[in-house]
């Protein structure tokens, strides 16, 4: 049988012997009775002045064996795998199902319904990845900007140009079949059991272009420079969408997988009467230090220990009666990116390489807004977004360079006149 032990606590310069000891000295058995050991979490414990590791396991052990359940748990074979199962429907599809947009949602959508036989059509605005990164490079050396495949848009989605990571505030069985996923298409094996796994912009390239090769395998088809541009409704039920302005493809079955930056197909809906509601979102800044700095912090004396690697963190604070402010896609070792979508705005990302080994950390700073911030308009937060985008794009000279100021200046609400020998990395 296959139990769970967690909190196991090991020193920082533990050996992999010394984990399968703590496992069997927490059961009181022997070592030999343990047939294998799977990592299910391991974190970064750096809350007393010495750091360890937790780790959570799954030990396989004789059937025969019982354990209080306080301090050990029986897995059973479905929570071991993490199935996720499919109910197909019961009536016969006319077309193949239409996915359109090629970031982590449809990517997984498409992959899923071709691996039960589905046939999928995935439809993306942008380039696929190698002529994406291109576009983008150019973008980042000459301003040059393509408002179809860009940061935001394209194969991958804007995790292509991201910090890589894997996390999310909520518990669903489905996440460690996305995790395996990703493995099985080229990620590290550790992000299996990371607290907080981290794939890398360079590595989930490779990952993303793997995936669409099994999707059409399976007889999947993927379409890119290929943009939604309109829908045909008949009778309140879905009868064929529009590409590119000019080509008609019959549709039944529809999944928008576009990502909070498609304004266009929010607007496109908003005509075609399609219900939307309105949400909360959050805007703020970056804001960069040493990652020396937070690696002191966060580590003391350990800092700079080969297996700690670069450190993390995440500030939150709320107040009654006031905005919450909190940081947001923290990209330690990471760079500050242009990531615009549309001309003459500016909006910028965090993104780090697989290494995190600029030797500079960001994170976004941001405080929430809702739609009484734009009179509870059905689409006044895309304005609300435009606007403030346009306004960085004339503050930071038109050409899509970011306005940037010190810290100390900006919570002293002064100009900064120059950035000369900073350590800011925008590009």
């Amino acid at each position: 049988m296959i139990i769970r032990l967690r909190e196991l606590i090991l020193p920082l310069n533990h050996s992999e012997k010394q984990l399968k000891e703590a496992a069997a000295r927490r059961l009181a058995i022997a070592k030999s009775e343990i047939r294998s050991l799977r990592l299910v979490r391991k974190s970064i414990d750096a809350r007393k002045k010495r750091i360890c590791f937790s780790y959570i396991v799954d030990l396989e052990v004789d059937d025969k064996l019982s354990f209080p359940e306080k301090i050990a748990r029986v897995i059973e074979p479905e929570e071991q795998a993490g199935a996720v199962h499919l109910t197909p429907g019961t009536e016969g599809l006319a077309q193949s199902p239409i996915i359109v947009g090629a970031g982590p949602a449809g990517l997984f959508c498409a992959l899923y319904l071709a691996r039960h036989g589905y046939r999928p059509v995935l439809l993306e605005q942008g380039q696929d990845i190698d002529r994406r990164v291109k576009s983008v490079e150019r973008f980042w050396k000459k301003a040059e900007l393509n408002p179809r495949s860009n940061v935001q848009f394209g194969e991958g989605g804007a995790g292509s140009f991201s910090d890589g990571k894997l996390t999310t505030r909520i518990d669903d069985k489905r996440i460690s079949y996305v995790l395996r996923s990703f493995v099985e298409f080229g990620a590290d094996e550790e992000i299996l059991y990371m607290k907080k796994p981290h794939v890398g912009t360079d590595a989930i390239r490779q990952v993303v272009k793997n995936m669409r090769q099994e999707i059409l395998g399976l007889g999947g088809e993927c379409y890119f420079d290929a943009c939604l541009t309109d829908i045909k409704v008949n009778h309140s039920l879905l009868e064929s969408i529009i590409i590119n302005h000019e080509t008609e493809v019959p549709c039944s079955l529809l999944v928008l997988a576009v990502g909070n930056s498609a304004r266009d197909v929010y607007r496109l809906l908003y005509r075609r009467g399609v219900s939307l509601i309105p949400k909360a979102f959050a805007v703020g800044v970056r804001v960069e230090h040493p990652q020396s700095l937070i690696d002191r912090i966060q580590f003391g004396k350990y800092a700079g220990h080969p297996r700690l690697g670069a450190a993390e963190y995440n500030l939150s604070h709320h107040e009654k009666e006031s905005r919450p402010c909190y940081s947001f896609c923290m990209c330690p070792g990471g760079y500050v990116i242009g990531a615009s979508s549309a001309a003459g705005q500016l909006v910028t990302n965090g993104m780090s390489y697989r290494a995190r080994n600029s030797g500079v950390a960001n994170s976004a700073l941001v405080v929430g807004v809702n739609p009484a911030d734009w009179d509870n308009q059905t689409l006044g937060g895309l304005e609300f977004q435009e606007k403030l985008e346009r306004q960085a794009f004339i503050m930071g000279g038109g050409n899509y360079h970011a306005p940037a100021q010190y810290l100390k200046d900006f919570l002293l609400q002064l100009p900064s006149y120059s950035l000369e020998d900073s350590l800011a990395t925008y590009h």
